[in-house]
Formats: structure tokens, C-alpha cells, sequence
């Protein structure tokens, strides 16, 4: 199963409106039996959002999981790679 990046942000999305707030977060945590309290909600958005607008875009979404992503795939590609050639 590959990751998508684009199914992760609507699997949050609850409503479509293709932003993530603070509502859509409340709903995708509770949906996984998981409660988080507003401020911590509030946090999230705070900390992905770079626009300030008060939610988290697609872009602002991709921007931050992106490299992250990449970043992963090296360093098992480079661990992989130091194994076969020792």
C-alpha cells in the first residue's frame, strides 16, 4: 500500500471544503476514538498553518509532510544500501 498525501488530507477534511480546521481535526480524532482538547486543536493548526488564515491548506498540508517523507526514504534507502555492500 503506498502513502498519498492527497487521501491523508481528505481522510481530515470532513467537510471538503479542502482546508483543514479545527473542526475537521475534532471529527478525524474523534472518529478514531481519540479526544484532544481545543488548545492542543488550536496548536496543530497554529503550527502547520502558514498563512495564518485559520486552517491548514492542501499545500500547507503537503509542505510539511513532504520532506519528512523523502527524508525517510533515504535513510532507509542509505541504511539499506550500507548493509549490502559490508
Amino acid at each position: 500500500m503506498n502513502f498519498s498525501s492527497h487521501e491523508a488530507f481528505a481522510a481530515m477534511d470532513s467537510d471538503g471544503d479542502q482546508n483543514i480546521d479545527k473542526e475537521d481535526l475534532r471529527q478525524f480524532f474523534s472518529r478514531h476514538c481519540m479526544y484532544v482538547p481545543d488548545k492542543e486543536l488550536c496548536g496543530l493548526i497554529e503550527r502547520y498553518d502558514k498563512n495564518r488564515d485559520g486552517k491548514i491548506s492542501y499545500t500547507e498540508f503537503a509542505q510539511e509532510i513532504t520532506p519528512r517523507c523523502l527524508l525517510w526514504v533515504i535513510s532507509i534507502f542509505t541504511f539499506t544500501c550500507s548493509i549490502s555492500f559490508h
